[in-house]
């Protein structure tokens, strides 16, 4: 039938163009679905307050159906009503997930409408065919509760999920999924006792409160549960992925979130009653009462220690790399580097990079063996894994996906090593490393990959640093606290801090190593290392000239470094690289590119603009070039 010009299907003529179609109880009909082969009838049919109501217990989407009967979701449902001449938005109810008791029995349906809302509703005892819009009285169970009931009765893993298109997308794809009613935030106890003994996986849709929930649903399940693992699925194809629907729908297939939830370790909770994760305090006494040796040293004079963090800053291809590599074989050798007193030979390295390809390593594993010799090389290589470039997701290590953390933690749970070195930190970067929230969560999450399962583990850090005469200025003095980019966050995170600046303007054959922080021990004395083109390791260069260097970086700023067209590239890289940015943002690219002082970034943007190198719009505060 047509009302108002648009079609709208009644019931009797969707059941006529379903197969074994019959009424199962008042107002409820059961057929073949026609979007799947369907030997055994599985699709539901209703009448709904708003609308025809149809549901695939195999997990085909109204959507699916309605495409397969040859019809639209719009003609499940009556014509929207107009009020002065405008369609009013309202809600439709396009789908109904029945939650039944052990036997299958109809207990409650969570309703889903267009615009997106949830309601509740249970059958009316009083009047069959017709439903209460409440629960009140109604025991509340988990989604799928007999297939639910069922594999945890064989031993079977079972999937939560946030809601119950995502339970219903994973039960298609062979998964025995299920979700509590009410979505994030509703998990009951009752809940937690069905789950009780059974292998679980948690996936958390992509939000805060999706995160929030799985957390939840963890802690509950944690103790109960035989197993607890929880995970994000990740992008696929190209496509942003929140939840399990969307990672199907993208292309992704169940193999891929196997292989995850093998991957997957078991969920510990961070915080708890337990005495493993109490907060530690001692008395002075009991302080004063310890004794402790020089066991815990590694590197020099506590530059880097057991349990402790060591910061390598340097600018980006100066050698830092090719230094981390040489402190490691050092250690691991028991030889001196650097001038540096070695301890630990027995101590397990793990560099996890992202930069260096295997061509270059074995060069530089090459350098080092022929400088170790056949004597301590075993050592070395018995104690020393480095990560490498060979698959697509090698070089994928960002922290902002779980993915990457995942893989990061499973290879250091495998390793077991004592040391971890991070090349370089950008690598790793959860989000902006210039933004100082963005920066402290980077390192939070390797403080947490770092120390997991062992305190007492060291972690070595790369990370670039100021450029150009100006920066190199900063890594002595009394600015070498902020030599690294972003220094603020970076300095209070880290125990020691080792600068690497150029020795020349033109070549990075000499380095001058300063110290920029040693928060157990001395600080050392600047020095110079020269990279041996022969046997390509660096040796202290006793003969270089550190005063003359450190007059020749710290002298007067020349007028180019801050002029108006080098603060017109400077915005010009901020425009390509963000948008239009406004006078801070542009102050501190110029405090980071020059080392400057921040009245004199002040200055050189006013002296830019008076120079219309650079204009400023005042309705966004922004500026462009001109």
């Amino acid at each position: 039938m047509k009302r108002d010009g648009k079609r709208t299907m009644n019931i009797k003529s969707i059941l006529s163009r379903l197969q074994l179609a019959k009424e199962t109880s008042p107002g409820h009909w059961q057929a073949r679905c026609p979007a799947h082969d369907d030997s055994n009838p599985s699709l539901a049919i209703s009448q709904g307050d708003k609308g025809i109501v149809l549901h695939c217990h195999a997990g085909c989407t109204p959507d699916a159906v309605c495409s397969a009967l040859g019809l639209t979701l719009a003609d499940l449902f009556p014509p929207k009503d107009t009020r002065n001449g405008h369609a009013a938005k309202v809600p439709q109810l396009i789908q109904a997930y029945d939650y039944t008791d052990e036997r299958g029995k109809l207990i409650f349906q969570v309703c889903r409408f267009e615009p997106k809302g949830f309601k509740q509703r249970h059958p009316d005892p009083a009047r069959p065919g017709e439903w209460l819009w409440n629960m009140a009285g109604v025991d509340r169970v988990l989604y799928n509760l007999p297939a639910v009931l069922k594999a945890k009765a064989g031993g079977k893993p079972i999937v939560v999920c946030e809601g119950e298109k995502d339970a219903d997308c994973l039960n298609a794809k062979g998964f025995t999924a299920t979700c509590n009613p009410g979505g994030a935030g509703k998990w009951l106890d009752a809940y937690t006792e069905t789950l009780h003994g059974c292998d679980c996986v948690i996936i958390a849709d992509r939000d805060k409160a999706g995160r929030e929930h799985a957390q939840l649903v963890a802690g509950k399940l944690h103790g109960a549960a035989k197993s607890v693992r929880v995970l994000e699925l990740p992008d696929s194809n190209g496509k942003t992925v929140k939840d399990a629907f969307d990672f199907f729908a993208a292309g992704g297939d169940a193999g891929q979130v196997f292989e995850l939830v093998d991957k997957t370790p078991e969920w510990t909770p961070d915080t708890g009653n337990d005495k493993a994760s109490r907060l530690t305090f001692r008395s002075p006494d009991e302080l004063l009462a310890m004794q402790f040796d020089d066991s815990d040293r590694i590197l020099g004079d506590r530059l880097l220690v057991s349990g402790q963090s060591l910061v390598i800053a340097g600018a980006g291809g100066i050698g830092k790399s090719r230094i981390l590599l040489q402190l490691a074989a050092a250690c691991r050798a028991g030889l001196p580097v650097f001038g540096f007193e070695t301890r630990g030979q027995e101590l397990r390295w793990l560099i996890i990079q992202a930069e260096n390809s295997n061509r270059r390593l074995k060069d530089d594993l090459s350098a080092l063996r022929a400088w170790i010799g056949d004597e301590h090389w075993p050592q070395v290589n018995a104690g020393l894994c480095i990560h490498t470039l060979e698959t697509d997701c090698d070089g994928f290590l960002s922290l902002d996906s779980p993915q990457a953390e995942i893989r990061i933690r499973d290879a250091i749970e495998h390793f077991k090593p004592d040391v971890i070195g991070f090349d370089s930190l950008y690598n790793f970067a959860a989000g902006d490393l210039n933004s100082d929230r963005d920066m402290a969560d980077t390192l939070l999450t390797v403080s947490r990959l770092t120390k997991a399962g062992n305190p007492n583990r060291a972690c070595v850090v790369l990370h670039h640093a100021l450029t150009g005469k100006a920066g190199a200025a900063r890594a002595t003095g009394f600015d070498r606290s902020g030599f690294g980019r972003n220094s603020k966050v970076l300095h209070s995170w880290s125990r020691a801090q080792m600068n690497i600046a150029p020795g020349s303007p033109d070549s990075n054959e000499v380095l001058v190593v300063t110290c920029g922080k040693c928060s157990n021990g001395k600080e050392f004395a600047p020095f110079a290392v020269r990279l041996n083109p022969d046997t390509m390791i660096y040796d202290v260069d006793t003969d270089f000239n550190l005063s003359e260097w450190q007059s020749n970086v710290t002298g007067k700023r020349t007028e180019q470094d801050l002029s108006p067209a080098r603060v017109a590239e400077i915005v010009t890289e901020l425009c390509k690289a963000s948008g239009a940015p406004k006078k801070p943002i542009i102050v501190k690219a110029l405090r980071d590119e020059t080392g400057c002082a921040t009245s004199g970034a002040y200055k050189a943007i006013d002296r830019a603009e008076r120079a219309k190198k650079i204009h400023y719009t005042k309705t966004n505060k922004t500026y462009v070039t001109n």
